[in-house]
């Protein structure tokens, strides 16, 4: 790529990389000391050129940190279309032969350095090697230092993926807090006149036998969406209580732990039950492992179109994990629609077998515990046959 000579440009470029005044890097170090294995000299630098210093990222052979931008050697070899520029003896090179760093002070006689370009075609700054005698280098050996520059780069491009992924993540994460922060703040603020709406309408539907038709029709109507909407809300607030830094581990019996989940469990059908564990006890946050199996428990049952509602719950662990399966005979879902179920207020179907509508928040939540403890989930179904849900929790290291 040929090199562009806007100087204002080039600035910002190489200050997108964020590297000026950074600490010594071990990669950087490493291809520093090779510049000088392969060059045979006793000082190589890895440099970045700034307005008006010339900043050493490495260094081999000196102490020193920087230089002035106008009395390198560098900002030559930037400057030329050459790839690498060799100076043999810079005491008899007119560009160099009264240069400060030939006639006095560390007195160089010999440079090669090659230039660091990047993909925009601005180039940031050079690897370069000096000698204090005259010398020269083979084809093979300025074909390495030019290697060693397109790994700089590489490096340098590198951190800069790194350094927006970073700054990415903080932006989502303060978004993300925020928007958890309005979303409990909202939810108990409607919790109160929705609680309000339901009594009122309690009172009302006392006195149905009164009531004219139609406006016990109206009465049904506010409970529904009074009911749907107290979901909604108790979804957003389980929801947002997932992050709660005061969640502590706790040391939980799998057996009995699913079977007091079953007993609270409402099925108006026959209800067959079974649970296997071959863990003795498990160390998790109780309160986020009941919203992970009283949603799957609880969708089974929902969502079940036998006359018998069957359900088995396996658990075991295996390499530092806990891993569970949750197997129901109900209706099942389809390929198309496994491939949403756990997105945010996504449902497969706007009523259950009872009538009560989804507020497509319960399987989000599912997901979200599970991915919080380096887990993952995964579901597999035959439509008319059965739902099975296996996932994975990560075991809590031992304090």
């Amino acid at each position: 790529m040929l090199k562009k000579f806007d100087e204002a440009e080039r600035l910002k470029e190489i200050n997108s990389y964020n590297i000026e005044n950074t600490p010594n890097e071990k990669e950087y170090d490493d291809i520093a000391f090779l510049a000088s294995i392969i060059c045979g000299t006793p000082i190589a630098l890895v440099t970045m050129m700034y307005q008006d210093r010339q900043w050493f990222k490495a260094a081999v052979g000196t102490d020193l940190k920087e230089n002035k931008r106008e009395l390198s050697f560098c900002t030559h070899a930037m400057a030329g279309e050459e790839k690498v520029m060799v100076v043999e003896d810079a005491n008899t090179d007119e560009r160099f032969k009264n240069n400060p760093l030939v006639k006095s002070g560390p007195q160089l006689a010999f440079y090669a350095g090659a230039s660091i370009v990047n993909k925009n075609g601005y180039c940031i700054g050079t690897i370069c090697v000096y000698d204090l005698t005259k010398k020269s280098l083979t084809e093979h050996q300025i074909q390495g230092l030019q290697i060693l520059s397109e790994q700089v780069m590489g490096l340098l491009e590198l951190r800069k993926q790194n350094f927006q992924l970073e700054m990415m993540a903080e932006r989502l994460e303060i978004s993300n807090k925020s928007l958890e922060a309005f979303a409990m703040v909202l939810a108990h603020d409607l919790k109160s006149p929705l609680s309000s709406v339901s009594l009122a309408n309690e009172m009302l539907e006392a006195e149905a036998s009164e009531l004219k038709f139609e406006v016990k029709d109206l009465t049904d109507i506010i409970k529904r969406n009074s009911e749907k909407m107290q979901r909604l809300v108790n979804g957003i607030l389980n929801n947002a209580k997932i992050n709660d830094k005061h969640n502590v581990v706790e040391a939980i019996e799998p057996v009995s732990f699913f079977n007091q989940l079953k007993s609270s469990l409402f099925c108006p059908k026959p209800f067959n039950f079974t649970c296997f564990s071959s863990i003795n006890i498990l160390y998790f946050n109780k309160i986020q492992l009941e919203q992970i199996f009283n949603n799957l428990f609880t969708n089974a049952i929902r969502y079940n179109d036998k006359e018998k509602v069957e359900l088995k719950v396996e658990a075991h662990e295996q390499n530092g994990f806990y891993h569970f399966e949750v197997t129901d005979n109900g209706m099942g879902i389809s390929k198309e629609n496994q491939s949403y179920i756990f997105q945010l207020f996504r449902t497969v179907d706007d009523k259950d077998n009872y009538g009560f509508e989804s507020s497509g928040i319960g399987l989000s939540i599912v997901k979200k515990i599970i991915t919080a403890a380096d887990g993952n989930i995964n579901v597999a179904s035959v439509q008319g046959e059965y739902t099975s849900f296996s996932f994975s929790l990560k075991v809590p290291e031992k304090k």
